[in-house]
Formats: structure tokens, C-alpha cells, sequence
């Protein structure tokens, strides 16, 4: 695989992630990025609230906390798992 950045023997390759979603999304996509997914997360979370939604908000929030120590964007089964999830929970 071929080095992205080489500096004081330390190598980054472009298929490197985090293990922090919400710093991971900080560094590679910037501020404005990590606003959205945070406000992504408000509005469902105020949604299910607002509707009585039990299992949404403890979905939602078991896939806030568990981003703290693992990346789950990074890979492509929990992005379908939680889009998934959400046209399920929609009402």
C-alpha cells in the first residue's frame, strides 16, 4: 500500500481511521462536517423523543457512545446497519 504521509518514521496510509468517530470526522472532512453529523443526531434524537420512539433513542445512543472508543463509519456494514435502523424506527 502506498505511504500517504512519512514523517519521523511514522507512516499514515489513506486506508488509516481513528478510533474516535467524531475525531475522525473532525480531521479528515473538518468543523463544518463534524456540525452536521452532530446535528444529524440532535434531530433524531429529539425526533424519537417527540414521538415516544424508545427503541430509537437507545439505538441512537448506544451508536453515540460506542463512536467514542471505535470508529463505525469506517466501515461500510454499520453505515447500511444504521441507515437500516432509521428508515425501520422512522415513525
Amino acid at each position: 500500500m502506498k505511504k500517504w504521509i512519512e514523517q519521523n518514521n511514522y507512516a499514515v496510509t489513506p486506508r488509516d481511521h481513528l478510533h474516535n468517530e467524531y475525531l475522525d470526522v473532525l480531521v479528515k472532512f473538518g468543523l463544518p462536517a463534524l456540525i452536521l453529523l452532530l446535528l444529524i443526531y440532535l434531530y433524531f434524537l429529539k425526533q424519537s423523543i417527540s414521538v415516544g420512539n424508545y427503541e430509537l433513542l437507545i439505538v441512537l445512543l448506544m451508536l453515540a457512545s460506542s463512536q467514542l472508543t471505535q470508529s463505525q463509519f469506517a466501515h461500510h456494514q454499520a453505515i447500511t446497519f444504521f441507515i437500516s435502523l432509521l428508515y425501520v424506527n422512522r415513525n
